[in-house]
């Protein structure tokens, strides 16, 4: 690597111009627009980045050539910064970078830097140290032929062993590390909403690609009717409410009438009692004087026989009172009388308040399954995450169980991929993969966690796609903070299990060996 620095020169022809070609620079997988540049440094705009004066980054320089386009891996360091602006320092870049920095910029001013062919050389030439150490003239074309006729003569052999060789070490490292290769579909971390009931689908609360709140609401069904006849249901149940009432009401006055007839009719009982007993007293005394009268002959055997009789007859009455609790008079008839019919309003009056009650209680019940039915009606997201999908519009008829949407939760995700059954003889669980992102240009460990047809429950695998021929696998990432997008796809590479494998791999660039 040779050191360079940014240098406040003249404005040489010769010595760092700073060239407003456009260009690139790829800076934590994100690319920025470079203002202008040089081969010591450049200038970026608007980087999202928290950066520290001097704090040095690795950065990859873009170079577009028409249709085409070349990557320089540069060390930079953050010199200054002014407003928007970010100034770099290229601290390190290989012979072979600089050369075909230098030759660029040269083209560039040329207005020739759409021109590949002019920079294969300085591509495919092995990395030493190079006579030509001054800045190329940006306008010199005989440097330019002088410099590719140096670098042809002597490295021109090297370069294709070198390929030759590198080729054929890959290619055994690889066969030798890597079982097999697939593409993975992301899945797990997603959540289906699904209509609640047959009807209408009133409202839709939210969009695609947006972010939800556990909580927040999602679509809701059409619930007129409902909410009608939940409206009739509590009048009716206010009306049963009050029957009640005055049910309760007349009972409690049937009640008290029962008690105030009850009371009478033992007093009238105890009336009657003393009446019968005087009377009965009255009858035993004249009794007992006729009888001294008849023994003296004073009044006739028709007169004692009649004060006799009458005496029978009271002694009989009270007999029956007072031995066999009988009331046999009038009144007391009629107060039972009374009282069996308000006994009987009583009965009824309570069938009636039972009956007003069970009424109440299905009203309630009906009153309920309606409130639970509106408010089913209502989906809120469970969770925090994404609106992936939405398969229905507003004001469309759905049936129950109909997938509304798809909502891409924070849920650790998952992989999963498929082979074919004849690639299956070295494929187990917990074996080691490594995936890799396009998007993040990234490698990620993994292992398999699940193999064959019982990986694939619910709708997580309904993107997946599977043949009679083919066996589902499902991946696990290592590392349980990962995160990517539901349904994105990722190459996958099923690796050498053995421990010299594992550690080889460790030890090479996966780049090297994979892409």
């Amino acid at each position: 690597m040779i050191p360079t620095s940014i240098t406040s020169q003249a404005n040489c022809r010769r010595k760092s111009h700073r060239l407003t070609i456009p260009i690139q620079v790829i800076i934590e997988q994100k690319s920025y627009q470079v203002t202008n540049w040089s081969a010591n440094g450049f200038q970026a705009k608007n980087l999202e980045l928290k950066l520290n004066i001097d704090e040095t980054v690795d950065a990859t320089l873009v170079l577009p050539t028409g249709g085409a386009s070349i990557l320089l891996n540069v060390k930079a360091r953050l010199r200054y910064i002014n407003q928007n602006f970010y100034g770099f320092e290229i601290t390190e870049i290989t012979e072979k970078n600089s050369r075909v920095l230098r030759h660029y910029a040269s083209l560039a001013i040329d207005g020739n830097y759409n021109h590949i062919d002019d920079l294969s050389s300085d591509l495919f030439m092995m990395d030493v140290a190079s006579p030509i150490k001054e800045p190329i003239s940006l306008t010199d074309k005989e440097s330019k032929n002088i410099h590719r006729s140096f670098l042809k003569r002597v490295y021109l052999y090297g370069a294709f062993g070198a390929l030759f060789i590198a080729l054929i070490f890959t290619t055994f490292l690889y066969n030798y590390l890597i079982v097999t290769h697939s593409t993975g579909l992301i899945s797990g971390n997603s959540h289906n909403y699904n209509a609640p009931r047959n009807g209408l689908l009133q409202s839709l609360y939210v969009k695609n690609n947006q972010h939800v709140a556990k909580g927040e609401l999602l679509f809701e069904m059409d619930t007129k009717n409902e909410k009608k006849l939940l409206e009739n249901k509590k009048r009716q149940q206010q009306l049963l409410k009050k029957q009640l009432h005055n049910a309760q009401k007349l009972l409690t006055h049937i009640n008290y009438t029962i008690t105030k007839k009850q009371v009478q009719i033992q007093s009238l009982s105890q009336l009657e009692k003393e009446k019968i007993l005087s009377t009965k007293k009255e009858a035993e005394s004249n009794y007992k004087r006729a009888l001294y009268l008849y023994k003296r002959h004073f009044i006739t055997s028709k007169q004692f026989s009649e004060m006799q009789n009458q005496y029978l007859h009271f002694k009989a009455q009270y007999d029956d009172v007072i031995l066999h609790k009988n009331i046999p008079t009038k009144n007391s008839l009629l107060a039972d009388q009374a009282y069996i019919k308000s006994q009987n309003q009583k009965i009824a009056l309570q069938k009636l308040i039972n009956k007003i009650a069970i009424d109440m209680n299905l009203n309630r019940d009906d009153i309920t399954s309606l409130q639970k039915d509106i408010n089913a009606a209502i989906v809120l997201s469970q969770e925090d995450g994404i609106v992936h999908n939405i398969f229905h519009k507003a004001y469309s008829y759905v049936k129950f169980g109909d997938n509304i949407l798809t909502l891409e939760t924070l849920q650790q995700p998952y992989i999963l991929t498929k082979l074919l059954s004849s690639q299956m003889d070295n494929i187990y669980l917990e074996e080691p993969c490594l995936v890799y992102s396009k998007r993040l240009n990234k490698f990620f460990n993994a292992h398999i966690v699940g193999i064959g047809y019982s990986i694939t429950e619910g709708s997580a695998t309904n993107t997946v796609e599977i043949s009679q021929n083919e066996i589902p696998i499902r991946i696990a990432f290592d590392d349980p903070s990962v995160h990517f997008h539901l349904n994105e796809y990722l190459k996958v590479y099923f690796l050498n299990s053995s421990e010299f494998a594992k550690k080889t791999f460790q030890i090479l660039p996966h780049n090297l060996i994979l892409l």
